[in-house]
């Protein structure tokens, strides 16, 4: 937070110009964009404490989502790339999201893979 910036992220839920003749009158007529507002409000005001997040908001409900990592695998080495075939038979391995984490930033989240590299030398 240099500078007291904050950084988040809003996923309107909301009926708007493009979405008019695509979504039921009914439902069209729910996701009235004044259901966002008190979230982008919040998350605009000067002492909104949180940073670095994303958050949903419509019709009346609001929650965070988030961006996950899987533990992931290694294959190859540092000296021959592995080639498509190899990702390929790793496929269940590198989309698993058993045991993930989620990471504040871009950096955190490089970390592991930094440390997993180092280790396998």
């Amino acid at each position: 937070e240099k500078h007291n910036i904050k950084v988040n992220t809003i996923t309107p839920i909301a009926g708007t110009r493009l979405t008019e003749g695509v979504l039921p009158g009914e439902l069209f007529e729910r996701l009235k964009p004044q259901f966002v507002a008190p979230m982008v409000l919040y998350l605009c005001a000067g002492q909104c404490p949180v940073s670095g997040a994303i958050y949903n908001a419509g019709m009346g409900i609001f929650n965070r989502a988030a961006i996950v990592t899987g533990p992931g695998c290694m294959i190859g080495d540092s000296e021959q790339p592995p080639t498509v075939e190899e990702v390929a038979a790793n496929m269940d391995r590198i989309k698993s999201l058993e045991g993930c984490r989620e990471y504040s930033n871009a950096m955190a989240a490089y970390s592991p893979m930094m440390e997993a590299v180092t280790k396998a030398g």
